[in-house]
């Protein structure tokens, strides 16, 4: 009997489908962007299917179900640093990964996979991410460009502009950092029961009521955390979130249904109000983590 012809990506995705799950296939993508979407899957709890070319052009895929970070890394921050005005506008979690867990038929359970082993190898190239969800979603990379064009916008509004009760909030609007964004999918259960336990660095933390002006979309939704590289990097933590909706036919505006800021909470009141409230959590606090 002659080998078993392979499988398209496609015929991949299908597979997953038939068992009850739905498949995020994302293709035709930059090399960092793939990155980007395998750290958001893992982060949220899944796992993923990464794609790549090998020898003789054919195709090999791998399960990646863990990634480790490594905050000394140098790259995220002195490649911004040094190669002038054409660098992102905001830096991906994901620029500090530098393993992915994986199991490979081929080779092997729990293998680590170094998050760059395809950057010089031109007969190696990554060519599909395969996400294994309980719905579809729009993916991580979309929902993060959301996320920050939007609250690149919101700090530059002149409500925002003239806080002075709050550190971190003012150091947002005045010193323009690069913030760090984080995509994990999840839930309004989830969400909500991880503000309740979240213990703000300057020891605040929610009241009685603080939620009761939050109305999260129904389903999952992208939680984009954003925060400082020093904040990250050493201490782990975050300064908020933008709640991206993951329904279909909305734009990029109505998928915004609340922004966490330090001290404030800003939040829709019907199809097109947004409303500014103050919030207890002033200063930074743990990231999330899917347990």
């Amino acid at each position: 009997q002659g080998p078993i012809a392979s499988l398209k990506t496609s015929q991949i995705a299908e597979v997953i489908n038939a068992s009850g799950m739905t498949a995020a296939l994302l293709t035709k993508m930059k090399p960092d962007d793939y990155l980007s979407e395998l750290a958001a899957l893992i982060d949220s709890g899944h796992v993923a299917l990464l794609g790549f070319t090998t020898k003789g052009e054919a195709g090999h895929v791998v399960t990646v179900f863990g990634h480790s970070r490594n905050p000394d890394q140098w790259h995220p921050q002195a490649v911004r640093a040094y190669s002038g005005p054409k660098s992102a506008k905001y830096l991906p979690s994901s620029s500090w990964i530098d393993h992915f867990l994986i199991h490979d038929d081929n080779l092997g359970p729990y293998l680590s996979l170094g998050a760059r082993s395809f950057l010089r190898r031109p007969n190696m190239q990554l060519n599909c991410v395969i996400g294994v969800l309980p719905q579809p979603a729009i993916s991580s990379v979309q929902a993060e460009m959301i996320a920050s064009t939007v609250l690149r916008h919101l700090l530059r509004q002149r409500p925002l502009r003239k806080v002075a009760d709050n550190y971190w909030l003012d150091y947002l609007v005045s010193k323009k950092d690069v913030v760090i964004l984080r995509s994990v999918l999840t839930d309004g259960a989830r969400y909500v029961a991880h503000l309740k336990a979240a213990r703000a660095h300057d020891k605040s933390r929610l009241d009685a009521g603080s939620l009761e002006g939050l109305d999260l979309p129904s389903g999952r939704f992208w939680m984009v955390e954003f925060s400082l590289p020093p904040l990250y990097t050493g201490n782990q933590s975050k300064l908020g979130e933008v709640i991206v909706s993951i329904e279909d036919g909305l734009n990029d505006v109505d998928r915004i249904r609340a922004i966490r800021l330090p001290g404030r909470l800003l939040t829709r009141l019907g199809d097109e109000t947004l409303v500014l409230d103050r919030f207890p959590l002033e200063s930074h606090s743990t990231l999330f983590h899917a347990g």
